[in-house]
């Protein structure tokens, strides 16, 4: 087709250079056109011959596999042949001892031993087996022994906190309250005009805080725990709310800036700005702290977006200046922090701190915290600390006899309607 059309180009140029000189634009066209379709058709050339050179190595190439392979072809019957005659040796060598074996084997079965009674048979009134007292001790000691290797099983396999009994046991730091396993599908469990067993148990742990801070004007209750998971943002949420049912103006601010719950717990449509201002940014208060549909007393202060510098926002003057701010404008301040057995942050946080509250959970944090709890207690790295137990099992927080509008519940828990 490229021949075709380059000879058909040939004719027009030659019709065309009888009417029109050398230096025509039509015959100048022309000859540029003749110039790219004639490298068009070397280049098409080179690639056929190319693809023709490939396709004959790729013959030559199987050519001689193919020669090699009939090459091999003696070697490998050889080979074959040298196996079969092996094989046929040892089956024969198998089997000539096979029948030997068996030969053998007739032999010791029909021959008979002679037999002579040499003494009477005799026999004794105790029983030789079984023996009482070695069965009554070996029961004794499986009776000793099962039991305490089944609990040190259980603490090596189960080595998490069961109940408050438990957690009390070692625990140094005063202890203020537990929070039974919340049913409700909500993150919100204390509501205003709305009774429950756990909303009871939050102000239960309301008024125990309330004694610890008693006479400290806007106190600053940090919440904290040890691990991710132990429930301090719920305890948080919940704990205001509470406050906020006493008519007090309490300010939920969410400082676990790593990992911030506070918007999403409440369900806002914001996730607030704080971590924006203490970067250096000038924003509005009404930017900052929001009020929440829980209670028209509770406002919060969501973290906001996360910041690549956590430590050195929560260590920022302007931190200081802003709680300051809040103590004239609010009753009790409730921070939600990050866990210090992870990060340092709430330990920064304890400059501005009245309380710490210690979060843990049932079946969650392990036996080896507590030791961990006692040693913040004792070196006093947290201000005025004490401990709550979150998500305990419900029939442990209640026992015996329930009261209730006047009825009494005897041998099992009473739940509450809104539960």
């Amino acid at each position: 087709n490229l021949v075709g059309e380059y000879n058909k180009l040939i004719l027009d140029r030659m019709k065309l250079s009888r009417s029109a000189t050398d230096n025509s634009p039509v015959i100048v066209q022309t000859d540029e056109r003749l110039a790219t379709m004639r490298s068009s058709l070397h280049e098409s050339i080179r690639n056929i011959k190319a693809g023709i050179d490939i396709t004959k190595r790729n013959a030559q190439n199987r050519d001689r596999q193919f020669v090699n392979r009939i090459k091999n072809v003696p070697t490998q019957e050889r080979e074959y042949v040298e196996i079969k005659r092996q094989q046929q040796i040892k089956e024969t060598l198998y089997l000539f001892l096979y029948q030997k074996r068996e030969e053998n084997a007739l032999a010791l079965a029909s021959t008979v031993q002679p037999a002579k009674t040499i003494d009477r048979a005799d026999y004794d009134r105790k029983p030789v087996a079984p023996k009482n007292m070695t069965i009554l001790l070996i029961a004794l000691l499986a009776g000793l022994v099962i039991p305490v290797a089944f609990l040190l099983v259980y603490d090596l396999i189960f080595d998490q906190v069961t109940d408050k009994k438990d957690f009390t046991t070692k625990l140094k730091a005063p202890f203020v309250g537990e929070i039974s396993k919340s049913k409700s599908e909500s993150r919100v469990v204390v509501v205003e005009n709305r009774s429950s067993s756990i909303s009871e148990l939050f102000r239960m742990l309301r008024t125990n805080i309330t004694f610890m801070i008693q006479g400290k004007k806007c106190p600053v209750v940090v919440v904290t725990s040890s691990y991710t998971g132990e429930g301090k943002s719920f305890v948080s949420v919940n704990l205001a709310a509470s406050l906020a049912l006493m008519n007090k103006r309490v300010l939920l601010v969410g400082l676990d800036v790593r990992n911030p719950k506070l918007a999403h717990y409440l369900e806002l449509d914001r996730t607030g700005h704080l971590t924006e201002y203490l970067a250096g940014e000038d924003l509005e208060d009404e930017l900052l702290v929001f009020p929440t549909s829980v209670n028209e007393n509770l406002f919060v202060a969501p973290a906001g977006a996360v910041p690549p510098n956590p430590g050195e926002l929560i260590l920022s003057q302007r931190l200081d200046e802003i709680v300051e701010r809040w103590r004239s404008e609010y009753d009790i301040i409730i921070i939600d922090s990050a866990p210090v057995g992870v990060v340092s942050d709430t330990y920064l946080l304890n400059r501005l701190s009245d309380m710490t509250l210690y979060v843990s959970r049932a079946k969650y944090t392990p036996r080896s915290s507590v030791d961990f709890i006692n040693e913040q207690y004792e070196q006093k790295k947290l201000n005025n600390m004490a401990c709550v137990l979150n998500d305990v099992d419900r029939k442990s927080v209640y026992g015996g006899y329930y009261y209730y509008n006047g009825r009494r519940r005897s041998g099992k828990y009473y739940s509450y309607i809104n539960d």
